[in-house]
């Protein structure tokens, strides 16, 4: 279950959002449930051709499981994993139809789990 609530507002005539989340992961099978917490704000800038976003979420276990923390293979699936990242995003919109994005996270921390940077990147259409 996850609750979703944002909302827009202006610094000195320029807008910008924000939102957050609160989500419970119920896990099953002997597997540690989660708590997982966001926040996310953002703006357009420069004509309104790029959209610059920051996000910072953590996912925290509730250490109740009843398998072990760690597996051989070190997945993502192993048990009790908790990791914060502190990241952002840049989109830039190429036409009113097409914008391609660049995204950067970074681990402030982390439990059994690969902790390293992500880069992403995507081109999207608007139907």
């Amino acid at each position: 279950m996850k609750v979703l609530a944002g909302t827009s507002f202006k610094i000195a005539k320029h807008s910008f959002y924000a939102k957050g989340s609160l989500g419970v992961n119920n896990r099953s099978n002997g597997y540690s449930d989660e708590i997982r917490l966001g926040f996310e704000t953002g703006s357009q800038v420069f004509k309104n051709n790029f959209l610059l976003l920051v996000r910072l979420n953590t996912i925290q276990s509730f250490f109740n499981g009843s398998l072990s923390a760690e597996n051989s293979n070190g997945s993502i699936f192993a048990n009790n994993v908790e990791v914060t990242n502190l990241g952002g995003e840049i989109i830039y919109f190429i036409t009113k139809k097409w914008s391609a994005s660049f995204g950067y996270s970074i681990p402030l921390s982390g439990k059994n789990i690969y902790k390293a940077t992500a880069l992403a990147g995507g081109i999207a259409y608007k139907l």
